[in-house]
Order: C-alpha cells, then sequence, then structure tokens
C-alpha cells in the first residue's frame, strides 16, 4: 500500500525524485567516513553497484527506512510505519530491498537479527512488487552497502568521542559482513547486459581469438568505441574498459600460460578485474625510467616496496600489475620489471581513491588509487616477460591502450556536438536562433572539421596497428592522443557555451565531460611529451642541407638549375 499512494497527496510531491545514481553517492560518502579498517572492500560493493544500475521504475512515495524495527504490528498486520520524517520520492524497489536484507542478516557472522526474518520466500515477496530475483539482487547489495556506510559512520563517531555508547562497539563484524554479504550476491551475477554482450560476440573485442578474444582488430574496435565512448559504462559493459584492456594485452603477449590460466582468462570473462601500478607520487609520471618503488628477489619470492598512485581500479582490482625497479644498476631502459601482485597479498595498502576532477563514479571503486608497497611477497613466478623488460612492456601496452581513449573520445565529443546542434536550434536570442548566429556556426562548422580530422587519423593509426604493428605506429599514436585531447576539449567547451549557464550546471552531462575531458591531456603521456615524440620521428625523415641555404632558396635552385641545363640554355638560344 505503501507505494501506491498517490504522491501528489503526500505533501513532498513536488519533490524531485532521487535517481540511483544519487542514491549510491549519497551512502558512498557517507562510507568515506566510516573507519578503513572496516571497510576495504567497500570500492569493490560500489564498483559492482555502480556496474549494475538497473532501469529505473516510476517513482513513488520512499520511506528508506522500511523494515520491521520500524513497523507497528496488530497480529500478522502491519498498522502503522515509523519515521516517516526521512520519506522521499525515489524509487520502491529500494524500499524492498531494505525490507529483504533482513533474510539475509542471519548470515553475518555473530550479528544478531534484531528485526527479525521475512515469512515470506524472497522470491515471492519480490513478485508482490513484480520483480524478479535477479533485479532485486543489486537493491539488496545497495541497501547492505547503504546500512554498512550508515552503521560505519556512527561507529566513526563512537571512536572520537562525540557518540559514546558501548553497542557500537559491537558493530564491527556487521559492517564487514553487510559488506561481503553485498559483493557475493553480485559477484556471481554478472549484469544482464555482460551476458548479452557476450552471446552477441561483441565481449573482449580488442585480442585475437588465439589470445582469448574476438579477433576484430584495433580498427573495427575503434568504430566500436566511438559509439561506447558517449557513456562512461559502456566499455565495462562490453569488457574493454581501461585499465583492464591494456592489462590483458600484457598477460596474453608476455605472459606465461600459468599466468594466463590464472589471471588473463578469468580477467576476459569478467571474473576478475585489475589495476596498473607505474605512476608514484615522488617521481615524474612522464618519464618512467625514474621510478623508486623497488622489487628485491629473496629465495622464490620477490619483496616489493614502494609508493604508487593513480593506480587506476586499484580500489577494486583482484590484482594489480606492478612496474618496479628490479636491476637497480642497469641502463635507464632497463632498470624495471612488471610483477602481479594479487590485492589480498599481505603488506599492500590500497589507502584511497584520490579525489579527482573525474566526478563521483570514482567513490564507487573506478577510480585513480593511491597504493602502498611495504614488504609485499609475491612468487617470483609472478614477473612477468623477463627481468629488466618493463619498459619494454609498458611502450607495448601504452601504446594501443592510447589509441583506445582516442577511440572513446570521439563517442564523447560526437555526444556533445549534438547537445551543441540541438540547443543552438531550440534557443533564440536577440530575436533568432542560436543557430542563426554567425559565431555559433561557426563554431558548430570547426567542431564538425576537427571532430572528422580525429576520426580519420585515428582510424589511420588503427590501420597503421592491424597492419604492420604497434611498434610502426607510434608516430600516428602519439599525434592522435595530443591531437584527439584537443579536439575533445574544444567540443565540449563550445557545447557549454551554447548552453550557458545550463551547460555549466550538473542537469546537462557537459560539466562531467568538462571534467573528465581535462585528464585527457595528461594521461597515458602529456600532450608535451607526444608533440616532442612526433616532432623527433618527423625529423628522422629529414637531413640538413648542405651550405648556408635552405634547399628551396631560390637564388641557389636557379643557379644549380642553370648548370644543370647550360647546354639545354646554349642550344636553345643559338638556334634564336
Amino acid at each position: 500500500r505503501l507505494h501506491t499512494l498517490p504522491v501528489e497527496q503526500s505533501g513532498i510531491g513536488d519533490e524531485e525524485p532521487m535517481p540511483l545514481v544519487a542514491e549510491m553517492m549519497r551512502w558512498a560518502m557517507l562510507m568515506q567516513r566510516a573507519p578503513e579498517e572496516l571497510t576495504s572492500r567497500a570500492g569493490e560493493l560500489g564498483g559492482l553497484l555502480a556496474a549494475g544500475v538497473p532501469a529505473e521504475r516510476t517513482p513513488t512515495l520512499v520511506h528508506g527506512d522500511y523494515h520491521y524495527g520500524n513497523m507497528l504490528f496488530r497480529g500478522p498486520e502491519v498498522v502503522a510505519v515509523l519515521d516517516w520524517e526521512i520519506a522521499q520520492i525515489g524509487q520502491p524497489l529500494m524500499d524492498l530491498g531494505c525490507l529483504a536484507i533482513m533474510s539475509h542478516r542471519s548470515q553475518f557472522k555473530d550479528a544478531e537479527s534484531p528485526g527479525g526474518t521475512v515469512a515470506l520466500p524472497d522470491e515471492d515477496l519480490f513478485a508482490l512488487y513484480g520483480a524478479g530475483c535477479v533485479e532485486m539482487n543489486w537493491y539488496v547489495a545497495m541497501s547492505l552497502y547503504k546500512y554498512a556506510a550508515i552503521l560505519g559512520y556512527n561507529l566513526m563517531l563512537h571512536q572520537r568521542g562525540k557518540r559514546p555508547d558501548p553497542f557500537y562497539e559491537t558493530l564491527t563484524t556487521t559492517i564487514t559482513g553487510m559488506i561481503d554479504e553485498g559483493i557475493e550476491i553480485l559477484s556471481p551475477h554478472p549484469p544482464p547486459l555482460q551476458d548479452e554482450v557476450k552471446s552477441q560476440k561483441l565481449w573482449a573485442t580488442h585480442l585475437p581469438p588465439e589470445l582469448g578474444g574476438q579477433g576484430y582488430g584495433q580498427v573495427k574496435l575503434g568504430l566500436m568505441h566511438e559509439i561506447e565512448g558517449a557513456t562512461m559504462w559502456a566499455p565495462i559493459v562490453f569488457g574493454n574498459q581501461a585499465p583492464d584492456s591494456g592489462n590483458s594485452e600484457v598477460l596474453a603477449h608476455f605472459g606465461t600460460q600459468a599466468q594466463k590460466d590464472q589471471w588473463l582468462y578469468p580477467l576476459l570473462d569478467g571474473r576478475l578485474r585489475s589495476a596498473f601500478s607505474m605512476t608514484e607520487p615522488n617521481t615524474a609520471g612522464s618519464d618512467p625510467t625514474l621510478l623508486s618503488s623497488t622489487a628485491v628477489l629473496d629465495g622464490d619470492e620477490w619483496v616489493i616496496n614502494g609508493h604508487k598512485w593513480f593506480t587506476s581500479n586499484g580500489m577494486v582490482a583482484d590484482f594489480l600489475i606492478a612496474m618496479v625497479v628490479t636491476e637497480p644498476d642497469a641502463g635507464p631502459y632497463e632498470r624495471a620489471s612488471m610483477i602481479i601482485v594479487p590485492s589480498a597479498a599481505p603488506g599492500l595498502k590500497r589507502v584511497r581513491n584520490i579525489p579527482t576532477m573525474a566526478g563521483a563514479h570514482e567513490r564507487f571503486g573506478y577510480g585513480h588509487a593511491e597504493v602502498l608497497y611495504e614488504d609485499v611477497r609475491v612468487p617470483a613466478a609472478n614477473l612477468v616477460g623477463k627481468r629488466g623488460q618493463g619498459f619494454l612492456i609498458a611502450q607495448a601496452r601504452l601504446g594501443p591502450g592510447r589509441i583506445h581513449h582516442c577511440m572513446r573520445w570521439l563517442g564523447m565529443a560526437r555526444r556533445a556536438f549534438d547537445m551543441m546542434c540541438e540547443r543552438a536550434l531550440q534557443r533564440e536570442a536577440f530575436g533568432k536562433k542560436l543557430a542563426s548566429h554567425e559565431t555559433v556556426q561557426n563554431w558548430i562548422a570547426d567542431s564538425a572539421a576537427e571532430m572528422s580530422a580525429a576520426r580519420l587519423m585515428t582510424l589511420h593509426a588503427a590501420w597503421v596497428i592491424d597492419t604492420k604493428g604497434a611498434a610502426a605506429a607510434r608516430k600516428e599514436i602519439s599525434l592522435i592522443k595530443f591531437f584527439g585531447a584537443k579536439v575533445l576539449h574544444d567540443v565540449i567547451d563550445r557545447s557549454i557555451q551554447v548552453h550557458g549557464s545550463l551547460g555549466y550546471s550538473a542537469d546537462m552531462p557537459l560539466e562531467e565531460m568538462y571534467r573528465t575531458a581535462r585528464g585527457a591531456r595528461f594521461y597515458d603521456g602529456p600532450d608535451e611529451v607526444h608533440r616532442v615524440s612526433v616532432a623527433r620521428q618527423v625529423l628522422t625523415g629529414y637531413k640538413a642541407p648542405q651550405g648556408m641555404w635552405p634547399s628551396e632558396h631560390v637564388p641557389t635552385r636557379r643557379a644549380a638549375a642553370q648548370r644543370k641545363f647550360a647546354a639545354l640554355l646554349e642550344a636553345a638560344t643559338t638556334d634564336v
């Protein structure tokens, strides 16, 4: 009955509905304030939730804390529900998820079940709402995440003396149990879209069949990424998101068969997630020859020490590929090696996701982590490739990875361009549509030209990789890396300008796209380094002309031509 009440008669019917993404952000922000030792897997659960957000239903009146502890009974009949001050307009299945977690609480280690349990089997309870168990898995896990955040926040207040109550000391196993339970609920059930992608043979298209992929090649992959780039979640659905796509290529080309069996094939299947751990806070990210993190071989184990950050997906990864110095006395390009580090390895500390301009989605695990390696021990067999090959492997990995970014930027730029054109035709100023103003027409024309150039440059680089290999496409990859980043930024910037204050607001996706685009100019190599690389490669095809004059110096060329054709000129003059 609660969720069939007319919203307009609730007294809060004029409020904006709470979308599911906003619901996740709300509790993720609270989770960040809980004790870190209890929430080490919260990022993993947040990542699973963010990757599988279900389609939203018609908003209804939602209680927000809908469980037996807030209900008054007369026999089996619910006659009243308490705590209505937190009610809002939102998704009814969120309340159902809160109610359903009571049937899961008995599974928590050493945790009581103060609210009782649901008498109906889950599937019967869900059927009352026309929901299935697969759909409700997300809502139950979200509710577990929510209550773990609430309890963790209260425990933090207790530890700081702001809410003293011995009861909070008993919550540690409840909090960790809720998070573990949420992960267990979601992990065996990959999002339905991923199943559909696999059935259409569009999953992990970046590798050839013999290495576990679909063998579509870089050109076809580019055309796919162009479509996927319109939304940040599409690459996850299609199994070719960074850094997993690059890490799978590393393992496919340089890993042993045992490493492929343990890490690559589960990664390609979507059962594992990975991180790439190279950048350090104390050395320049643009120069990996300066790395200071080390790995020392001690018997049959590597002992790793170092401080990394901007380790993409580090908080939710099942394993990390760390680039560390193993040959300190070798040349600058032979010092480092790559080693697989399981996330559960003792001494590996995933400190936090670094807050960045990129947006709120990073609070759910998909972000850039700060990681400490403190005497981390892993088997010697976890070395990828040979000792001292780290720089070589990094170049092989980052080349295709860079162009994958450029492919996705095409889709993001196209989305911003479409919004700009629509708004220009919709909005009027000074007596005519924005599309009729010459400045706006120039923005549209410039954007169309730049996007076409970026698209053709990207597909050409992909074609070179497919036909000649990644090494032969170094110049083309660097060209599109810095050129594509500028096009992405400029198109989004113009679109925001056409939208005015609306584009600046979070009511449009442009402001988030703008923040995301700023990072494109430095991740996987800053623009300046790629420009230098392009210039050097271009200059290898030239040599300085002899003498003091350029090769196109007209007086010098005229004199040379006169000498070369002197006999012909003399004969022609004599005939005259």
